[in-house]
């Protein structure tokens, strides 16, 4: 090997070693969701509830801690019940908005 090919597979070899390793963003940290409710809890979000304007299973669950699917539920279950929610059906989710004199 001549003195050119050493050099060059030294300078790849620097490379190698100083290559940047890239970042895979920002993540955001898991949280640990409810799943299942007690009577107490529920009340608690029903009262909570009122004094928001517009409702959507991911405001419920971003502001209670509560997974997804649960909060989906609340409200159906809320509009089941009628209790003065007005529903607006978007492709693909549903916005509630709470019906005040």
């Amino acid at each position: 090997m001549n003195i050119e090919t050493l050099i060059i597979i030294e300078t790849l070899y620097m490379v190698e070693i100083v290559k940047k390793k890239w970042s895979r963003g920002k993540s955001k940290e898991k949280t640990n969701n409810l799943t299942s409710i007690n009577k107490e809890y529920y009340k608690k979000i029903l009262q909570e509830i009122s004094k928001i304007k517009i409702l959507t299973p991911f405001i419920l669950s971003e502001k209670f801690h509560l997974s997804y699917s649960l909060s989906k539920k609340i409200l159906n279950d809320l509009s089941n019940r009628n209790i003065s929610l007005k529903i607006k059906k978007l492709k693909k989710f549903s916005v509630f908005y709470i019906d005040r004199p």
